[in-house]
């Protein structure tokens, strides 16, 4: 039995219809695979979030269209097809238009699948970024945690200078700004920053907590240093006046008030010490910790000037004793610059006149001794400073040389 024409066209209008709709929905699951595809991009990074945005959007525009076409067919012929009663010319005015619907709908699905498939790799990497992400964050904010406690406990001691709240607070910005950074490795990167700012903040933390006692030790330790300063300086005004009386007075340049400063470096480290001992006693921690800073200074400052005369009137008496050694040793240094020179060639000819000068220098250094109070230490320095010329010569050239 044939069927009647009408019959022929509701039924084609039917399947270009259905064939159309199946269209609709392979090109709505490939578009919203992309889509998914492009937010997964933007998780990796954010900063990219436009570009990707664009890229994808280009990537689904004919898709765009495709859907408006279908929904405007639909919205179109969808009646006549439910219709019963409807025309032959209604129904292959539908069969016509869904059919070049489902055309539009199949040119445009291949577009969004090979978005997808253009960022397959990326989206293999979003999971293990995103384990990666997590327990970089993890880590961080149980250091944060963890720091945040160790200052509260050293703020209730009195032990927490107000440069560890600051370092606790940047911490905690950092912490947030990694947060906005999604779960590429720049996110990954940025956590890791954020637990090492909290380790910082925590051991200084520990160590304000260790100061009370740590800083009694530290206190006697420095008492007794301050005696052995004492029974140092008790040769220092012998070693002066024999640097006095043997050598030219330019020998003792830098020196003169070497007595008086050292008694004031001692007297200053000790006063400091007993305003620890009173601040340790008031449970003014931060103060103690201060005093005993200005103490352990002080005491530096003494050691370095009573080694300061102790070397000048050990080099004085060895330059005295064979002022010729020292010479014959700055001039080797300086003849090893030189044969470096010659032998690298014309790179470096603008070092040549550095050298003679420094020559000119050694050559004249020996003037210093002929006055009848010879100047040691200005001759010490001479040749000191000859030496030092020389090496930043050979410093230079072998710069040169290294950067081709």
């Amino acid at each position: 039995m044939t069927r009647s024409p009408a019959g022929s066209v509701r039924d084609a209008a039917d399947s270009a219809y259905r064939a159309a709709a199946d269209a609709f929905l392979a090109l709505d699951e490939a578009e919203l695979s992309a889509r998914q595809a492009a937010d997964a991009l933007i998780a990796l990074e954010p900063r990219r979030e436009d570009a990707i945005r664009a890229d994808v959007d280009s990537s689904c525009k004919a898709a765009n269209a495709a859907v408006v076409d279908w929904i405007t067919a639909v919205d179109m012929h969808q009646p006549a097809i439910r219709d019963p009663q409807a025309g032959h010319r209604a129904l292959a005015a539908a069969a016509r238009e869904f059919t070049q619907v489902r055309a539009s709908l199949e040119r445009a699905t291949p577009m969004a699948v090979r978005y997808r498939q253009r960022h397959q790799d990326a989206l293999a990497k979003l999971a293990a970024a995103s384990e990666k992400r997590d327990v970089a964050a993890r880590a961080a904010v149980v250091a944060v945690d963890e720091a945040a406690a160790a200052v509260e406990r050293a703020r209730a001691a009195g032990l927490a200078p107000a440069e560890l709240d600051a370092a606790l607070a940047a911490a905690r910005a950092q912490a947030a700004d990694a947060g906005a950074l999604g779960i590429g490795p720049a996110a990954v990167s940025a956590w890791g920053a954020v637990e090492a700012a909290a380790r910082e903040v925590l051991a200084a933390a520990e160590r304000a907590e260790r100061v009370r006692t740590d800083l009694p030790k530290r206190v006697r330790s420095l008492a007794t240093r301050a005696a052995g300063i004492e029974g140092r300086a008790e040769s220092l005004p012998d070693k002066l006046s024999t640097l006095r009386r043997s050598y030219s007075l330019a020998c003792s340049a830098g020196l003169e008030r070497a007595g008086d400063e050292v008694s004031g470096a001692v007297t200053t480290g000790r006063r400091a010490l007993a305003a620890a001992e009173t601040a340790m006693g008031a449970d003014d921690w931060v103060r103690a910790v201060r005093e005993v800073d200005t103490a352990r200074t002080s005491l530096d400052s003494a050691e370095k000037v009573l080694t300061a005369v102790a070397d000048r009137l050990t080099m004085l008496d060895d330059v005295r004793a064979d002022p010729r050694g020292r010479l014959d040793k700055a001039r080797f240094t300086l003849r090893d610059a030189q044969r470096l020179v010659v032998a690298t060639g014309q790179r470096v000819a603008d070092e040549i006149p550095t050298l003679d000068a420094l020559a000119a220098r050694l050559d004249r250094a020996p003037e210093l001794l002929e006055a009848t109070h010879p100047d040691y230490w200005s001759y010490l320095q001479e040749l000191d400073a000859v030496s030092r010329g020389a090496q930043d010569a050979v410093t230079r050239v072998r710069e040169r040389i290294a950067g081709g």
